[in-house]
């Protein structure tokens, strides 16, 4: 079972909106354990999502934060929820605060990089191209951290 979903976010054909369909694209690739569930959703635009049984999201997305393009972001739950108004649709929110309101606390956190260009484009642009290494490597470095922490169901956490 799923404990962590990873959720791209941005459309691939606007350049630097891609971010997070190419990064999901090219991690799943990679073989993570069957506890991380890799996702992508355009804009969320057509359906809810349900977030029921997970207790970590990682969203990647390029962020429009006002720094230079190419600089790389972390937010955790409590930073993300003060740059909420930065994501692209707020029906995300909703679904995390649906399963809060279930019982279901998730860890939200945000990955992403101020983007150079969101023209229509098959691309990201040279400059995120020069730090997209960079950021699967941080990536990669969260996904670590997160499979390594104890959830609420381990019998370590239930030493605590």
């Amino acid at each position: 079972m799923s404990r962590l979903m990873v959720l791209g976010l941005g459309n691939a054909l606007n350049g630097d909106s891609g971010l997070g369909f190419y990064a999901v694209r090219d991690l799943y690739r990679e073989g993570w354990p069957q506890e991380v569930r890799f996702t992508h959703r355009a804009g969320m635009e057509s359906s809810s999502i349900s977030l029921e049984g997970y207790s970590n999201l990682l969203i990647l997305d390029a962020f429009q934060n006002g720094k230079s393009p190419g600089t790389l972001y972390r937010y955790d739950h409590e930073e993300l929820a003060q740059h909420r108004s930065c994501l692209r649709d707020q029906r995300l929110w909703e679904a995390i605060t649906l399963a809060e309101l279930l019982g279901n606390r998730i860890e939200v956190s945000l990955l992403g990089i101020e983007p150079a260009e969101l023209e229509w484009e098959f691309t990201l642009s040279e400059t995120l191209l020069g730090v997209y290494g960079q950021f699967l490597d941080s990536v990669r470095q969260e996904l670590r951290i997160l499979l390594d922490r104890p959830t609420a169901e381990s019998p370590i956490a239930a030493l605590d």
